[in-house]
């Protein structure tokens, strides 16, 4: 068996993936899409999905960001074109 990262596939493999995990229930459907085209959500509507408040899954982020501090979990909002 093979390790790959998500970032590494293809963007139209990984929208494959992406959509399957919306129709299966699995993922909500994003806020947005960034420049590059990968699927945006709002840490919010992240959170309250999973069943969590604003609160929690702030504290989620930081406790992810202080494991992998190479990955900040955010995206510049002037590269998000928002789903209307």
């Amino acid at each position: 068996m093979s390790d790959f990262n998500l970032d590494d596939l293809p963007s139209d493999v990984l929208s494959q993936i992406t959509q399957e995990a919306i129709r299966r229930g699995f993922l909500p459907p994003p806020d947005g899409y960034d420049s590059d085209g990968k699927p945006v959500w709002s840490l919010e509507k992240m959170g309250a999905f999973y069943g969590h408040s604003p609160k929690e899954a702030r504290e989620i982020l930081e406790r992810y960001q202080l494991e992998h501090p190479d990955r900040t979990g955010y995206v510049d909002p002037s590269s998000v074109h928002r789903i209307q």
